[in-house]
C-alpha cells in the first residue's frame, strides 16, 4: 500500500538564460515529475478501488522492490525541497521589481491554493493547496529571519520528520530549501566538486544502508519508517548526483534536453498528468480492474514521451508553459509576455 505523492509546481521565475543553478533545478524537477507517475497513478484513477485488494506473494516482486527503493517516498521530499528553493528565488527576483514583494508572493500562493482546491475535487491525494498554505504560514514568516534560522530549523525538522514523512516532513524540507537558496548552496557546491562528490558519496552510502532495512518492509510502501528515512537520503543522493553530472558539458546537455522542459512546465505537466490518467481511467474503467504495480510503469512509459514532446515543442515558441503563464499573470496582476522573442533565444 502506498501514499500518493503530489507534485508541486515550480515557484521560481525562469532566468533569461539557463544558469547552471536554474538548469539543475529544472532537471531535478523534470525527473521528479516523471518519477511520481508510478506512485500516483492508482490514487488518481482510483484503480482497483471497486475490487478486492490484489493478493501479493510473501516475497515482493522485482517491480515492488523498484517502486519501494527508487520511487516511493523519494519524489515527495524532492518536490518539497525544490518548493522551498523556488520560494526563495522568486522572493529574491521579486524584490528587484516591486517594493512589496511579499504581497506579490502571497497573491501567487493564494492562486496556487485555489488551483489545489479545484484539483482536489478530481484527485483527493493532491497537495498543491497544502503547499500553498505551507508557503504562507511557514516560508513567508521564515523569510523575515536571518538565513541561519531556516537552515537550523530545516535541518532539525527534517531529521525529526524523516521517519514520519508527509505533513511532518514537509515543513523541514521547505525551510531547508529556503536556506539552500539563501546561501546559494547549489552554486557553491557546483564550484566545489570535491565537496559535492563527498556529499554524494555520503548520502548514497547512508541511503543504501537504511534501504537495506527497508527490504523487509517493501509491502508497507510509504508506511515503512526505514523507507521514509531512506527516501530523504536517496533524494539528497539524487540531487547531488545530478549536480555532479551537470558539471560535465555532455551530461549537462543530455539531462537538460531530456528533463529541463518537463521541469520548466512542471505546473502544467502535473495537471496534464492528472487529466491523462483520468481519461485513461474512464476508457478502461480502472476502478473495476485489480491494481498491480506494473500498471504504474506502463502509464509512465506512455505519458512521459507525450509530456516531453508537448513541453519541448511548446517551449520552442513560448517562454513559459500555459499554466505557468496564467500563474505569472495572476501573480503580477497584469498580462505577462508569453511568446518567445527572436532576440532572446535563451529565455
Amino acid at each position: 500500500m502506498h501514499h500518493a505523492t503530489a507534485a508541486p509546481p515550480r515557484t521560481s521565475e525562469p532566468a533569461p538564460g539557463l544558469t547552471p543553478r536554474i538548469a539543475v533545478l529544472d532537471v531535478l524537477r523534470g525527473i521528479a515529475i516523471i518519477g511520481i507517475i508510478p506512485v500516483n497513478v492508482s490514487a488518481i484513477a482510483r484503480w482497483g478501488y471497486d475490487t478486492a485488494p490484489t493478493p501479493r506473494p510473501d516475497d515482493p516482486s522485482p517491480i515492488d522492490v523498484v517502486t519501494g527503493l527508487v520511487f516511493e517516498s523519494r519524489m515527495m521530499p524532492l518536490f518539497a525541497l525544490l518548493f522551498g528553493i523556488g520560494f526563495a528565488l522568486f522572493l529574491r527576483s521579486t524584490r528587484t521589481r516591486t517594493p512589496r514583494p511579499r504581497v506579490v508572493l502571497t497573491r501567487r500562493l493564494v492562486f496556487l491554493a485555489i488551483v489545489g482546491v479545484l484539483h482536489h475535487l478530481v484527485y483527493p491525494g493532491e497537495v498543491l493547496a497544502f503547499y500553498a498554505v505551507g508557503g504562507m504560514i511557514i516560508l513567508l514568516p521564515a523569510s523575515f529571519f536571518p538565513r541561519w534560522v531556516p537552515l537550523v530549523g530545516g535541518i532539525v525538522l527534517t531529521i525529526a520528520g524523516a521517519p514520519f514523512s508527509g505533513p511532518l516532513l514537509i515543513p523541514g524540507l521547505f525551510l531547508l530549501g529556503l536556506a539552500i537558496a539563501e546561501y546559494d548552496l547549489v552554486t557553491v557546491l557546483m564550484r566545489r566538486p570535491g565537496i559535492l562528490a563527498a556529499a554524494f558519496g555520503a548520502f548514497t552510502v547512508a541511503a543504501g544502508s537504511v534501504a537495506a532495512l527497508q527490504l523487509d518492509e517493501i509491502a508497507l510502501g510509504s508506511f515503512s519508517k526505514p523507507g521514509r528515512i531512506a527516501g530523504v537520503l536517496t533524494m539528497f543522493a539524487l540531487a547531488t548526483g545530478v549536480m555532479l553530472l551537470m558539471r560535465s558539458s555532455v551530461a549537462a546537455r543530455t539531462l537538460t534536453v531530456l528533463f529541463a522542459p518537463l521541469g520548466r512546465m512542471a505546473f502544467t505537466n502535473y495537471l496534464c498528468t492528472t487529466a491523462l490518467v483520468l481519461a485513461l481511467a474512464c476508457v478502461i474503467d480502472a476502478p473495476s480492474i485489480p491494481w498491480l504495480s506494473e500498471y504504474g510503469y506502463i502509464v509512465m512509459a506512455a505519458a512521459a514521451p507525450l509530456l516531453w514532446a508537448f513541453s519541448t515543442l511548446w517551449l520552442r515558441f513560448f517562454r513559459f508553459g500555459p499554466l505557468e503563464w496564467v500563474w505569472r499573470t495572476v501573480t503580477w496582476w497584469k498580462p505577462q509576455p508569453l511568446r518567445r522573442s527572436p532576440h532572446r533565444a535563451g529565455d
